[in-house]
């Protein structure tokens, strides 16, 4: 069975969130001055050291299942701090907003009495919000801790700073404060080794699959969506070999042509000729999902979905959802360039043969993004809402592929 194409998904929560904090073991004490506070402080790495941060040197830190994460402690567990990274390559589909972030905290913390704290001076913040509140560690089983948390978002990332401690206290926010503004993002851009320059043809093909391109953060103007370099490589044959199975370029041929000559169109043909023989198309459209909930052992929004794949069915016949199949195909080479399995001329030339079929057999992008919103649908079996948002929300934006003619004479230009 062939794993099939998802946005791009990380576990964002399976972080460790058990750092018991015990009550009662700080007092609120004098308030140290921030010089006596740094002389105490070390840097700390993430493990793929993108991040670099100040915590007292005397702080432990535990596994927190993500290259880009680091938590640290103290001795007795009274005071903690999460620091998460989310680079926008990676976490684009999950978090591409401060409100995302926030969110995130919900998955393992109550907060309560929050208030607005002043925005401490984080490096490169393009925005950011920070706050003191109340806590509830709901792992634990801890409440009334006081937390000092700060969500940021710079050009490469977006940032969680979240301090914990059994009690409130002037050194807890200046530590806080310290920690947030010596941030280091030790980020290099890499460079783009492509050596092919965006087209009008190239765009055209983006854009068979630039909504999928968009959902997962990355840009529909390139072809495959990320700069070409080592860390894009390694990252897309991970994604590859998760949600494909695809591992090297024997494997890559073969996705790829069971997509071109067999794909989810075969199963779709199955399924509707059957749901036709039971004698479906004797009953009327608006009536479809009555029917299928009354006869087949489906849920609502399966019932939705399939009855939407056979009303195209009954339009389109066998062809209805080519686009689902044909647009994965050109995301696909674009994958395979990204990692390394085909050149890029190989590539290019294989979208290029596809994205023909593609303009030969529709007429227009909205109709070619039917047909893929019927397939996802299917394939599925649930709404097509999200994806036809973004299609709507970047059909005009400058640049986008969609502002192309559809009847654009494609060009080999590499």
């Amino acid at each position: 069975m062939k794993m099939e194409e998802k946005t791009v998904r990380k576990s964002l929560l399976s972080f460790c969130l058990c750092i018991v904090l015990c009550l009662g073991l700080i007092g609120c004490g004098g308030a140290p001055s921030r010089e006596e506070l740094e002389a105490n402080m070390k840097e700390f790495d993430t493990p793929d050291q993108s991040v670099t941060i100040l915590m007292d040197k005397s702080w432990k830190t535990v596994d927190a299942g993500s290259d880009n994460w680091i938590i640290g402690s103290n001795s007795s567990g009274s005071e903690a701090l999460i620091m998460m990274q989310f680079p926008k390559s990676v976490y684009g589909d999950d978090v591409s907003s401060l409100d995302d972030v926030e969110k995130l905290i919900g998955d393992g913390y109550v907060l309560s009495d929050e208030k607005e704290l002043e925005k401490p001076a984080f490096p490169g913040a393009l925005d950011q919000r920070a706050k003191k509140c109340k806590v509830e560690d709901k792992a634990a089983g801890v409440k009334n801790l006081a937390g000092y948390l700060l969500c940021a978002e710079t050009d490469y990332a977006y940032y969680m700073i979240f301090s914990l401690a059994s009690k409130d206290s002037a050194k807890q926010e200046l530590s806080f404060r310290i920690t947030c503004e010596t941030l280091k993002e030790n980020v290099t851009e890499e460079e783009n080794t492509s050596e092919v320059a965006v087209t009008d043809t190239i765009l055209w093909m983006n854009g068979t699959c630039a909504v999928l391109t968009e959902l997962n953060g990355w840009d529909y103007k390139l072809f495959g969506g990320l700069p070409v370099n080592e860390s894009n490589a390694a990252m897309e044959k991970e994604l590859l070999e998760e949600w494909w199975g695809v591992t090297d370029r024997a494997s890559a041929d073969e996705t790829l042509d069971w997509l071109l000559t067999e794909g989810h169109r075969a199963d779709y043909i199955s399924l509707m000729t059957n749901f036709e023989a039971d004698g479906m198309s004797d009953v009327p459209e608006d009536l479809y999902v009555d029917y299928l909930l009354e006869f087949y052992d489906v849920t609502e929004e399966q019932a939705y979905a399939f009855a939407n794949a056979y009303a195209a069915y009954q339009k389109s016949g066998a062809s209805a959802i080519d686009g689902w199949d044909y647009c994965r195909a050109v995301s696909l080479l674009g994958y395979y360039y990204l990692a390394g399995y085909y050149t890029e001329t190989e590539a290019l030339d294989k979208a290029f043969e596809v994205s023909q079929k593609i303009q030969s057999e529709f007429g227009s992008w909205d109709e070619m993004m039917e047909s893929y919103l019927i397939g996802y649908e299917y394939w599925g079996e649930t709404s097509s809402e999200e994806r036809r948002d973004v299609y709507e929300e970047i059909k005009y934006e400058e640049g986008s592929p969609y502002l192309l003619d559809w009847n654009l004479p494609l060009e080999k230009t590499w």
